[in-house]
């Protein structure tokens, strides 16, 4: 194995080459396998195409176009369809084209965004709906610290109502952790 082999299976970026003419894919390294669910026989002479879940093919086919008819690194936001249906976030970055024995080729990099995706996810649940909880708890301590709850029945509803904000919040946490672990 090369030098330049090695150190493409080497990435934990799936790289793909595809012929700029037919868009079939010409070479994969092992993370588009990962990426991919295919083995690397099922994915050579593949259709850029097939990558892409089928409600994507007009815009993976533009895009595929606009990588090719442009000798400048592009990069694009989308999501590729694993094998078992999921589909998965990836940034993909071309290169410039290449040619190699008369052909013309691309070669593009396709960064998993699954985690990126989860953590933004999570950001948005701690920063929305983890504040609200915490907002309303905050909000009764404060009317009890200045004694505007002041009769034996509102304190125990005050109370209870922190109980239930606190249950929730509880819930809302372990929600969160449970976004955090792989499955």
């Amino acid at each position: 194995m090369t030098l330049l082999n090695s150190l493409i299976n080497a990435s934990n970026d799936a790289v793909f080459i595809a012929h700029v003419t037919s868009g079939n894919l010409l070479y994969t390294n092992e993370a588009g396998c990962r990426l991919t669910g295919y083995a690397l026989e099922e994915i050579i002479g593949m259709h850029q195409t097939k990558l892409h879940p089928p409600e994507d093919l007009d815009f993976s086919a533009t895009k595929f176009k606009e990588f090719v008819s442009s000798n400048d690194y592009k990069e694009l936001d989308t999501h590729i369809l694993h094998r078992n249906g999921t589909r998965v976030p990836v940034k993909i970055t071309s290169s410039n084209m290449f040619e190699d024995d008369g052909s013309m080729y691309v070669a593009a990099y396709f960064k998993d965004m699954s985690s990126s995706k989860k953590l933004e996810e999570i950001a948005f649940i701690q920063s929305h709906t983890v504040r609200a909880p915490i907002a309303n708890i905050l909000g009764l301590i404060d009317l009890m610290e200045m004694g505007m709850i002041v009769g034996e029945q509102e304190q125990r509803e005050t109370l209870e109502n922190i109980k239930h904000l606190t249950l929730n919040l509880d819930r809302i946490v372990r929600e969160i952790v449970n976004k955090t672990i792989d499955r």
